[in-house]
C-alpha cells in the first residue's frame, strides 16, 4: 500500500516523505543510544556486577537499532556506507560479550578498547566524508570519533583495572555522545536527500 502511494506521488513529495522517515529513524536511534547510555551510567552496580553480559546486551541493542536505521536510510541513499559498518561493529561486540562473558575487567577493557578505537576510526572517516553534505554538522562526527579515542586512552591507562564500574560509565558516555551526534546530524538529512 505504501508502494502505491509512493508511485502516485510527485517525486519531491516522495523524497520529502523518505527524508522525514530517515530523520525520524536517526532521532530514534539517537534517543535509544542516549537512554541505553544513561542506563549503563546510572546502574554502575549492575554494570559492575555483570559488566560483560550487561554491556553485551547494550551493544547488541544499539547495533540492532543502528542496523534498522541504516536500512531505513538506505531508501534515500543517505550515509549507509560507514553507518552500516558502525552498527555491525556494535552488534559484533555485543555478540562477543554475550557469547563469552569475561569475568574480569582487564579482558573486558581490551574488548572495549578495540571497539572504541575501531568506532573512532569509522566515525572520523564518516564525518570527513560528510564535509560537503553536512556543513556545520560533520564536526560532530569527528568530535565523536575523538571522544572514542579519548575513551580508549582511558582504558589504556589501566584505570579500569581498579574501578570496574568505570568501564560501564565509559560505554554509557560514548552512547550518549553518539546519540547526540545522530540527533545533530538528522537535521542535514532533508537537504542531502534533495540533492
Amino acid at each position: 500500500m505504501f508502494q502505491m502511494q509512493l508511485e502516485n506521488s510527485e517525486p519531491s513529495v516522495v523524497l520529502t516523505r523518505a527524508a522525514h522517515d530517515v530523520r525520524a529513524w536517526f532521532w530514534a536511534e539517537g534517543i535509544v543510544l542516549g537512554l541505553l547510555g544513561l542506563t549503563v551510567i546510572f546502574a554502575p552496580f549492575v554494570a559492575g556486577m555483570f559488566t560483560s553480559a550487561w554491556l553485551g546486551w547494550v551493544y547488541l541493542c544499539a547495533g540492532a537499532v543502528g542496523i534498522i536505521a541504516t536500512f531505513r536510510a538506505a531508501r534515500c541513499g543517505i550515509w549507509v556506507d560507514l553507518a552500516f559498518q558502525d552498527a555491525g561493529l556494535a552488534l559484533f561486540a555485543g555478540i562477543l560479550l554475550i557469547w563469552n562473558p569475561l569475568p574480569v575487567a582487564i579482558p573486558l577493557a581490551h574488548v572495549l578498547m578495540a571497539y572504541f578505537i575501531a568506532d573512532g576510526i569509522l566515525t572520523i572517516m564518516h564525518g570527513l566524508g560528510r564535509i560537503e553534505d553536512a556543513p556545520g554538522r560533520w564536526q560532530w562526527m569527528v568530535l565523536n570519533g575523538a571522544v572514542d579515542f579519548a575513551l580508549a586512552g582511558i582504558l589504556v591507562s589501566g584505570l579500569t583495572a581498579t574501578l570496574i564500574w568505570l568501564a560501564g560509565f565509559l560505554v554509557g558516555f560514548d552512547m550518549i555522545f553518539a546519540g547526540l551526534t545522530l540527533i545533530a546530524m538528522s537535521g542535514t538529512v532533508r537537504r542531502v536527500a534533495i540533492r
